[in-house]
């Protein structure tokens, strides 16, 4: 289901005007369609810069305005790079970068959310919680991963020749270890 927020969002977001004086780019926001998406899982937005085209995920109009403002300035200012810079600017590059500074945001790639979505004894969040630890038995260096790593071997191990096995613990939310 997808809902089209783009002549209610934008009016009533004065904040892009402000960024397009601040980008010297005057009426990108008149150039821009904003729709709300329930299909986005991963990312709280994306963007095509051609089409000029931001999808935001629907459950970010429940959260606060000042979330929604820096996601929807976020992906303005990947438009707003492609039309100054062209298809040569890296998408967080400085350009980017630069721009998210001058709308007065940190330039940051993801932004942490602001609640969990259930209780903290769901069971979507304990699946989440829960991450794996590969530690090396000769000198103990770690790395973690949602899942077990049964290939991943300790580099400074390898270099001098050791086998570099890593032995694997399950820890679960509250950082309590399984074998």
């Amino acid at each position: 289901m997808k809902e089209d927020i783009t002549a209610l969002s934008i009016c009533d977001i004065p904040e892009i005007a402000s960024w397009a004086r601040a980008w010297n780019i005057a009426g990108i926001g008149d150039r821009i369609t904003i729709t709300a998406s329930s299909r986005l899982r991963n990312s709280v937005a994306n963007c095509d810069p051609q089409k000029r085209l931001i999808r935001v995920r629907t459950d970010l109009f429940g959260g606060t305005r000042e979330r929604l403002l820096e996601t929807i300035c976020h992906e303005m200012a990947h438009i707003a790079v492609h039309e100054l810079y062209g298809r040569s600017a890296k998408p967080h590059g400085p350009e980017w970068r630069s721009l998210v500074i001058a709308a007065g945001f940190e330039p940051r790639l993801r932004i942490p959310p602001e609640r969990p979505a259930a209780g903290p004894d769901s069971p979507e969040n304990k699946i989440k919680a829960r991450s794996y630890e590969h530690r090396c038995q000769v000198c103990q260096a770690t790395r973690r991963a949602k899942r077990p790593v049964t290939r991943w071997r300790c580099s400074a191990c390898k270099a001098i020749g050791l086998d570099g096995r890593m032995l694997i613990t399950r820890i679960d939310q509250g950082g309590i270890q399984r074998s």
